[in-house]
Order: C-alpha cells, then sequence, then structure tokens
C-alpha cells in the first residue's frame, strides 16, 4: 500500500518569514486557525484560489506553487500499517512551461 502526503516545510518558512505567525498568514487568507492547520497537515486540500492567494500574501510567483504546495512525501507500508519504507520526492518542473490559475 502506498500513502500519498505534501510536504509543506518549504511553506511554513515562508509563512514564517513572510508574514511571522501560522495565525496571521491565516488571518491574511481569511481562513481559521484550525483550517490552515489541518491544510498543513495534510487533513483537507489547499483549493486552486487558496494557492494562489497565498503566493500574493507570501509574495511568490505563480510559478512557484509547485515547489510549496507539491512536494510530496510517500511512505510504503506494508499491509498491517507498519512503515516498510519512506522516501521524499519532490516535484521536478519546468517554470517556463508549467501554468496555473
Amino acid at each position: 500500500m502506498r500513502t500519498l502526503i505534501y510536504d509543506y516545510s518549504k511553506l511554513l518558512g515562508r509563512i514564517v518569514e513572510i508574514v511571522g505567525t501560522q495565525s496571521r498568514f491565516a488571518e491574511l487568507l481569511g481562513r481559521s486557525e484550525r483550517t490552515v492547520s489541518l491544510k498543513l497537515n495534510n487533513k483537507i486540500s489547499w483549493t486552486q484560489a487558496e494557492m494562489l492567494e497565498t503566493s500574493k500574501i507570501l509574495k511568490f510567483d505563480k510559478s512557484e506553487i509547485p515547489l510549496y504546495f507539491f512536494a510530496q512525501i510517500v511512505l510504503l507500508t506494508i499491509c498491517d500499517g507498519i512503515v516498510k519504507v519512506g522516501l521524499i520526492y519532490t516535484l521536478r518542473y519546468d517554470p517556463h512551461s508549467f501554468h496555473f490559475g
């Protein structure tokens, strides 16, 4: 069985760098702290509109959205749920050919 989760560590670093706290970021995004926390912890998904708004708030080009939202952590597990191998993959993309929004 393969479980896919996203690595938001780069996004978290940018939040701290640009707005200071996750709480302030949630306020600027127009979401509750709880909702942002759930999104950053892979419990609920980000919408395209939220990704675009995040790029504006955190001052990065929308062509960089994959770097912040689509870095993947893939955990390979055996049937009883025990983690057998943990592999980290990051998205490779050409910013000149990526289009968003």
